[in-house]
């Protein structure tokens, strides 16, 4: 996977190391990133300029830093602040430690799924209160992971022979035939 990482200058934070960036220079980082049609992951502080990223792709991750390239305070430790990772892509995923889950972003990715099996559930509701009945295959779809058997796997259901096989497809050419000429004929008298 390959993807590009932002690290601006923090906005409104001065340093002698770079010289800092305009509002508009922000606005136009954020207007590229809106349109990026790579991968990307930016850092920076908590700022409303990049209230677009988060409409757009969801909020931040923010992660708790304590900030080494400033002096300590007069009690000698170095003042905390809050890092946020801004991403067109799901970051949480890799940035988890191995066996540790996000909650909150588990309760997000099932709460999607929710709405999506509820819009499902309400189209085959749709088409059961307008008569129409949908016939639908057993199993996953051809194209899904548990869809697809290794040659080993045992077949089950009905085993056709190839007789069989040859007859059932010469009855669905006719059967497709016919179909096709009724369709030239009743567009030759339209």
């Amino acid at each position: 996977m390959t993807w590009c990482t932002f690290d601006p200058p923090y906005h409104g934070c001065a340093t002698r190391t770079y010289s800092p960036l305009s509002d508009e220079d922000y606005t136009e980082l954020v207007r590229l990133l809106l349109k990026a049609p790579y991968r990307w992951i930016m850092s920076e502080y908590p700022n409303k300029i990049y209230q677009p990223l988060t409409d757009k792709f969801g909020p931040p991750l923010e992660i708790p830093v304590i900030k080494h390239g400033t002096r300590p305070a007069s009690d000698g430790k170095r003042p905390d602040a809050i890092e946020c990772l801004w991403a067109n892509y799901d970051i949480r995923g890799i940035l988890c430690p191995e066996g540790t889950v996000d909650i909150n972003h588990a309760i997000e990715q099932l709460e999607k799924r929710r709405e999506e099996i509820d819009v499902a559930i309400r189209v085959l509701k749709s088409e059961l209160g307008n008569g129409t009945s949908m016939a639908m295959k057993k199993g996953k779809p051809s194209g899904s992971p548990a869809g697809r058997r290794s040659k080993s796997a045992k077949k089950h259901g009905r085993q056709w022979s190839p007789e069989a096989r040859a007859a059932m497809s010469a009855r669905l050419k006719a059967s497709w035939a016919n179909r096709k000429k009724g369709k030239k004929a009743s567009a030759a008298t339209a």
